[in-house]
């Protein structure tokens, strides 16, 4: 955890990896729980998504078949997030709302207002993916309430980030960018960095938008250098999307740069299975090259991202880009 919370991902694999050798050798159901948990956690930061899930399932497999739970339920709890935001990063969000509602049933279960906390503050992001606000403000509040109840202040700044987060994507930037600030303020103060990354990339958009320039650019440079430093590779597609937003806003002049770091973004997102990232920085390079008349390049690139991403659920990332694919399609009959 020490390694964890200071971002220093690979470390926190191999001490993972040696809790997993140790496990094999106890043939003890619980310390397989703990392992493969560990296992998964570590690697999903790592951006090794795939990998991440065959870890979940393993420990989930465990704490029904022989574990006697001597880690608690927290394990678990950890297990069915996991499962939750991987599956939601790979582009699978009807599966990952299953496993985000089963882990916020188990916090609710556990009795510990942390454990629920936790379970809420990590699964709230897949419910805003999918642009379901009636639900995440329910949570918002709930997490709210919670916190402050029990002085649960890391997750009393979390809730206040995922309310930021919430209004930015009601178009209310005015309210929504201050409570950003405020939440990774508060978690700076508290020494809990490991949960600003929920904020960074919303908090970037939201200033380039509103023409603060220099600040968004300078938190996004300091957090991809902070990534690199510790193998925190999870965030590095979404971090390099919303660099591009900031060169794309300057000038045309800028665009050869930001063609050059959404195709980077993409070529990362490809090898973490990442397809929601891949998908919505192929949706900013499509529009990108739109601008420039290349709309058989914008076509291809899109279409090639649209395939990965199944098509079982709606959300607000896979209607623009089909709005835009659309949008290409005809355009490029057009040509011909």
């Amino acid at each position: 955890m020490y390694y964890r919370w200071n971002v220093e991902i690979n470390v926190t694999l191999e001490i993972a990896s040696r809790s997993k050798e140790v496990a094999l050798k106890t043939n003890d159901p619980d310390d397989m729980v703990l392992a493969e948990t560990m296992l998964g956690a570590a690697n999903h930061l790592a951006g090794n998504h795939v990998l991440a899930i065959k870890h979940f399932e393993s420990g989930l497999g465990y704490s029904t078949s022989g574990s006697r739970f001597r880690a608690g339920v927290s394990s678990r709890s950890l297990l069915l997030v996991g499962m939750a935001r991987c599956l939601m990063l790979r582009g699978l969000l009807d599966q990952s709302l299953g496993y985000a509602k089963l882990a916020i049933e188990e916090g609710e279960r556990s009795g510990h207002p942390a454990m629920l906390c936790r379970s809420l503050s990590l699964v709230l992001p897949i419910y805003l993916a999918v642009a379901n606000f009636a639900r995440s403000e329910q949570y918002i509040a709930q997490l709210t309430e919670l916190s402050t109840a029990y002085s649960l202040k890391p997750y009393g700044a979390v809730a206040t980030g995922l309310r930021g987060r919430w209004l930015l994507l009601k178009n209310d930037l005015g309210k929504g960018i201050p409570l950003l600030k405020r939440a990774l303020a508060e978690l700076q103060a508290q020494s809990h960095e490991m949960l600003n990354m929920n904020f960074v990339c919303e908090l970037g958009a939201g200033l380039i938008v509103t023409g603060e320039h220099q600040e968004a650019l300078t938190m996004l440079s300091n957090a991809i250098d902070v990534q690199r430093r510790g193998g925190k590779f999870q965030y590095m597609p979404a971090l390099l999307r919303m660099k591009v937003l900031f060169l794309a806003s300057r000038s045309a002049e800028d665009y050869l740069d930001a063609e050059e770091t959404l195709l980077t973004a993409i070529d990362w997102a490809k090898r973490q299975s990442a397809t929601l990232f891949e998908l919505m920085a192929a949706t900013d390079l499509a529009e990108l090259l739109r601008k420039q008349a290349r709309e058989p390049e914008a076509y291809k690139h899109l279409k090639e991202a649209l395939y990965r991403v199944p098509a079982e659920i709606s959300f607000p990332a896979r209607t623009r880009a089909l709005q835009i694919l659309s949008q290409l399609q005809s355009g490029t009959e057009a040509v011909t």
